[in-house]
């Protein structure tokens, strides 16, 4: 089975349905933009469907009207405001990760990830070195190791394989000789790369050896600007189309073709010293017109059905030759196609809009803008107007629906860099009438028609350049009665307009530079053009100019001086007599024609009917005499003559003999003159004068005394040395230029009271005294020479001081008055000697650069007081250390570099940029910092930018982030990052700020440590929760303690409890056997260890009634029942109470001392004692109450 038929089986079955017409908005989103790109989708999911379509009602049609299948989710805006041409996702990723997509616009490309939750978040991007670029398209793929690979192409037409891992462009390919518009990888190689251009080719690209396999183009290739590619399924198929309005497709499968694939990878240019043989392909094998009518710009394969689309507002499917023909039958001369179905859409004759499939090739979507609508300036943000709109400018805008929202009163309207093409059919007048001017320049339009500025008579000034016009209707300028500029630059003109401009009567500046015109003839109706002043015709490729090349100017005004402009256009030969016409030429630019003769020019301004040129203009045009030359133009008056870059050695006397009454501005710049000789000096009238970029060493010794009028003088890269020549007579200079000789001394006079910009730059010079006298002076340069020292009072007569450039030099030791009274704005003292610098007093300056000076340490009032201070640059010194108060005045820097230091720590350094309020730029990198707080910046809202990269840093705070609303961009890349629980914040700020991380990938941002985390990415690390939870540790390990403490505390309280109970019924039972002593009668002294037995006797009391004594009695009755062994004994005067046992040492009433007593208590009676002592004591010799 082949290819094709494979392709074919994998196709879903298709069936010819009616066509139908796509339904209003129907789910009350009110935009119909929204149901055209999501009908889309469902189109080719009903084609399935039977054509059997039932009815209703009296016989007409039931109309399906598609659900919706795709829902808005998130959007993104970048910040540069432009378009985005293209977007691509890649989908080579594993089951499981992310979706990744790239998009492409300016000369940035971007990558971004779209989330489950829909939420999309910025990686990274690559910008372009070039400003200029402007990317169209990418595409993705990947190297030997499964890593993505980006390619990405534009404008500049050189395509660029970025690596997605370190957003770094790894290789680049030059051959396309314009803008690539579209890029595909070969399915079946990822290393082949389809791109198409605006060059009307496609090639193909082997990016691992970088070499040119294939082009496809040539004697019947695509006439004009390929825009769209595709691979079949298989890749054996590719099918290409562009504005000629044709599909063409091209075999893959051949023999030649695979050969030289194979080829591609073997090739070595090193070994063989010959380039690689790229295979041209001149003959596509299948190519059609009849599916469009007009612009092709996109093209994808459905199985082995095309779908292609147009600004014809439909898109088409069809297959070359009939309905069931396979791709293998069809031949290069057979343009047979069958348009199979046709999907209409409206809103879509703008151009180049695009659409895709996804890999399976079951659904579609539609790229494209909806309608712009609402007031210019106020709801669109690409438009910028003035207070009252009358000054309009706009910005990649597609079409002119703006129109309708613009007043009337509308003076000036710019669109540019916009999407009004092909056709632009709009028209003005029917909403700005009264418009004066209007620039549609860079806006992709082809033609015009006749309305477009119809009935505009105030239109005065009208851009149409870099568009692709090849021609202008004839009636398309008929009311511009009033226009006077026209502007027709860098369009596709091969002739140039005659018709239109038959009524441009008031026509003064007509601008056709750098089209195709290669016959310079002015037509008919160029007579109505007499009040010109201005043709330029440079950039064409016109090789003769003929004596009737300007005849119909005849009746020009006279009277005008005019400016004609034919450089750069290739002219070898001019005709005798070609500038009698237009009368009135003063300005004669014939630049860059170096074809031309010099018997030929010396002719033609010796000719009687030559010009009376007053600006003559001959750079490069391959000079190498001049001598006859100066002869013939000594007639024609002339002011202002230029032969820069040519290759001229002398300059004789014929120079002043025939030019000194009239020179004013002499150019030679760029050639080979090793002298200034008198015929220089001799030039009296002479006011400016560049002999720069020659040979010069010598100088005439009347060259100031003769050149008092000369205002500027530039002797730059030459090898004048000191005492050649003085400026003393230059009263009237106001720029001097001697930079880049050989000067090792030299004085400023003080007579150059005029002079403003002062350029002494890479000479010796070693010394340098004040400048006295220069009350003028702006802008002194010194850089590149042998300063040591910087003396006082440099400036002391120049009050407009601006720029003072002394970088490069060998300075030590800058004098605290150098710049008093007056300080420049701008100071440049980089890359000298300074090891020490203390505050100079400088109150004027804006901006101080001390870059690579080794400076070890600052004073805390280096800058005291420099309140008007934005930039200021210490990069690559020796700063360990920066005091606390050095910046406390810079309350208005803006811009601060630190790079390239030995700063080590960050402890003190929120007190340090206490004061820097307006900060938008910070640059911490090559450092050896090991911590970054980001709050040592909180004061700095309007922070946008930090760089912090190739460190030592551990850790980042980055609590303080969220206070700098305004940051853009960070960069920590290639630091030293301890992935423990301190990081784990930062990473979560990384993921989720939005900010850009700049130089982001897997080899900038890896973990150094612990050993279980390095080389992880910073971006994906993971630790455990409960690990880096402390606060949920604190509270388990609180927790714990305070159980612990619970169940220690009910321990103790039930052992406190029981031990209570039981010495509560110890002293119970010691209440019950004690002894009353306050009726204990008097005892006589018993000694030690006496033991007294209780006999249950109870001692008599006086005064007790009989129902005491009663109760007494039962209650002995008791005790004795539970005491009937109590005994007491006497010890160290005290009693004490025992059951059971008797103590040791107490036997039969006796103790160890032999001390004897009776065995029990003598009854006693209680006797009268004195009313001082209490009743239980009574004091007594040899007797005691014991208690």
């Amino acid at each position: 089975m082949s290819d094709s038929e494979e392709s074919m089986s994998t196709m879903p079955v298709l069936q010819k349905r009616p066509k139908i017409s796509l339904p209003a908005n129907t789910d009350g989103s009110g935009d119909d933009q929204d149901d055209i790109s999501s009908t889309a989708s469902t189109i080719l999911d009903d084609i399935s469907e039977s054509s059997n379509v039932p009815r209703r009602g009296k016989g007409k049609p039931r109309i399906k009207r598609p659900k919706l299948q795709f829902r808005y989710i998130n959007h993104v805006k970048e910040d540069h405001g432009l378009p985005l041409f293209g977007l691509s996702i890649n989908q080579l990723t594993r089951e499981g990760d992310p979706i990744v997509f790239a998009t492409v616009g300016t000369n940035r490309v971007t990558l971004y990830e779209l989330q489950d939750s829909g939420k999309i978040k910025l990686l990274q991007a690559y910008i372009d070195p070039s400003t200029e670029e402007n990317f169209y398209c990418c595409a993705w793929s990947y190297d030997e190791v499964g890593q993505p690979l980006l390619a990405a192409a534009g404008l500049r037409g050189v395509i660029r394989i970025i690596s997605p891992v370190t957003m770094q462009c790894i290789k680049h390919f030059v051959g396309h000789g314009n803008a690539v518009n579209e890029l595909k990888f070969y399915p079946k190689d990822p290393n082949l790369l389809l791109s198409v251009s605006k060059d009307h080719t496609l090639r193909m690209w082997n990016i691992k050896t970088d070499v040119c396999v294939i082009i496809f183009g040539g004697v019947d290739g695509h006439r004009d600007e390929v825009l769209s590619a595709d691979f079949s399924i298989k890749g054996s198929i590719i099918v290409s189309c562009g504005m000629d309005h044709s599909l063409k497709m091209w075999k893959m499968d051949k023999e030649e073709l695979q050969a030289a694939i194979e080829s591609s990878y073997t090739h070595n240019s090193a070994k063989t010293n010959k380039p690689f043989p790229t295979v041209f392909q001149n003959f596509p094998d299948f190519s059609t017109r009849d599916v469009h009518r007009n612009y092709v710009d996109c093209v994808r394969w459905l199985g082995n059905f095309v779908l292609s689309k147009s600004c014809e507002n439909s898109i088409n499917c069809w297959k070359p030759g009939g309905l069931h023909d396979t791709l293998a039958d069809m031949k290069p001369h057979d343009n047979k196609v069958t348009i199979w179905h046709r999907f209409d859409y409206k809103e879509c004759d703008i151009w180049y809009m695009r659409f895709c499939l996804d890999f399976w090739q079951k659904t579609t979507s539609l790229l494209m803008k909806g309608k712009v609508t609402g007031k210019p300036c106020t709801t669109l943000p690409s438009c910028e107007c003035d207070e009252n709109e009358t000054l309009i400018k706009c910005e990649n805008i597609i079409g002119l629906s703006i129109l309708s929202s613009i007043r009337p009163s509308v003076v000036s309207l710019t669109v540019k860099n916009s999407f009004l093409g092909p056709m632009l059919n709009a028209s003005f007048s029917s909403y700005i009438m009264e418009v004066e001017k209007i620039d549609l320049s860079h806006s992709r339009i082809h033609s015009l028609t006749v309305h477009v500025f119809k009935y505009l008579r105030n239109l005065r000034r009208l851009v149409l350049k870099n568009n692709f016009l090849r021609m202008l209707k004839f009636e398309v300028f008929d009311h511009l009665t009033a226009l006077e500029e026209l502007d027709l630059s860098h369009n596709r003109f091969g002739v140039l307009p005659d018709g239109p401009f038959h009524s441009l009567i008031s026509l003064r500046f007509l601008n056709v530079s750098f089209n195709n015109l290669t016959n310079l003839k002015f037509g008919l109706r160029f007579q109505v053009m007499e009040s010109m002043q201005s043709i330029d015709l440079s950039g064409n490729k016109f090789q003769t100019i003929a004596n009737d090349s300007f005849e119909m100017t005849a009746n020009w005004n006279i009277h005008i001086p005019k400016v004609m402009n034919l450089s750069h256009c290739g002219i070898k030969y001019i005709q005798s007599g070609a500038f009698r016409y237009p009368k009135g030429i003063e300005t004669l630019i014939m630049k860059g024609n170096e074809g031309i003769s010099y018997d030929n020019l010396t002719s033609l301004f010796n000719s009687s009917d030559a010009p009376n040129i007053k600006v003559l203009d001959l750079a490069k045009t391959g000079l190498s005499q001049v001598s006859e030359l100066f002869l013939s133009l000594r007639k024609l008056n002339i002011k202002e003559l230029t032969l820069s870059h040519n290759e001229i050695t002398l300059l004789s006397t014929d120079l002043s003999e025939n030019l000194a009454g009239t020179l004013l501005k002499f150019d030679m710049k760029g050639n080979k003159l090793n002298a200034i000789s008198d015929a220089v000096s001799e030039l009296r009238d002479l006011q400016y004068l560049d002999l720069s970029e020659n040979l010069i060493s010598d100088v005439d010794s009347n060259f100031d005394a003769n050149l008092k009028k000369l205002k500027y003088l530039n002797l730059a890269h030459n090898k004048i040395s000191a005492g050649k020549f003085t400026l003393q007579n230059f009263v009237e200079l106001e720029t001097l230029d001697l930079s880049y000789n050989q000067l090792t001394s030299f004085t400023m006079p003080q007579t150059l009271i005029k002079l403003q910009t002062a350029n002494l730059a890479g000479n010796g010079i070693s010394t340098l005294e004040s400048l006295d006298g220069l009350i003028n002076l702006e802008n002194f340069y010194f850089q590149q020479n042998k300063l040591t020292e910087l003396k006082k009072f440099l400036f002391v007569d120049s009050p407009i001081i601006n720029i003072a450039d002394f970088s490069g030099n060998e300075i030590k030791k800058i004098d605290e008055g150098t710049f008093e009274p007056h300080s420049p704005r701008f100071i440049d003292l980089s890359f000298n000697q300074l090891k020490r610098f203390k505050f100079p007093g400088w109150t004027n300056v804006k901006s101080i650069n001390l870059r690579g000076n080794g400076l070890e340490n600052l004073h805390g009032e280096s800058f005291y007081a420099l309140f008007q201070l934005t930039c200021l640059d210490l990069a690559e010194n020796a700063l360990l250390y920066i005091d606390d108060n050095l910046f406390v005045y810079l309350t208005n820097l803006t811009i601060l570099h630190l790079e390239h230091n030995q700063l080590l720590g960050i402890s003190n350094w929120k007190l340090l940029f206490r004061a820097l309020i307006s900060l938008r730029y910070i640059d911490f990198s090559y450092n050896n910092l090991t911590r970054f707080d980001s709050s040592i910046l909180s004061m700095s809202k309007s922070l946008q930018q930090i760089k912090a990269d190739h460190n030592c840093i551990h850790n980042v705070d980055s609590a303080g982030f969220k206070g700098l609303t305004q940051l853009q961009s960070v960069d920590f890349s290639t630091n030293y990052f301890v992935c423990n629980c301190d990081l784990i914040n930062f990473r979560n700020w990384l993921q989720d700020s939005g900010v850009m991380i700049m130089r982001k990938g897997s080899d900038n941002y890896t973990c150094k440590g612990p050993p279980e985390q390095k080389g992880i990415d910073v971006f994906k690390f993971e630790i455990d929760d409960f690990e880096c939870d402390f606060m949920f540790l604190y509270i388990v390990v609180y927790s714990c303690v305070g159980g612990v403490f619970v169940v220690v505390v009910i321990i103790t309280s039930f052992v406190c409890h029981y031990h209570l109970k039981w010495r509560r019924e110890q002293l119970n039972s010691e209440n019950t056997a004690s002894i009353d002593f306050e009726r204990m009668e008097r005892v006589p002294f018993i000694p030690n260890g006496t033991l007294l037995r209780n006999k249950n006797t109870r001692h008599k009391t006086n005064g007790e009634t009989q129902k005491q004594k009663s109760v007494k009695a039962s209650k002995s009755k008791k005790k004795k029942k539970n005491q009937h062994n109590t005994e007491m004994y006497i010890m160290n005067g005290n009693v004490k109470l025992m059951k059971g046992k008797i103590p040791n040492g107490i036997k039969n009433g006796k103790t160890n001392n032999k001390a004897t007593s009776k065995g029990h208590s003598k009854k006693t009676t209680k006797k009268k004692h004195h009313n001082s002592d209490p009743p239980y004591l009574v004091k007594h010799e040899n007797e005691v109450c014991y208690s």
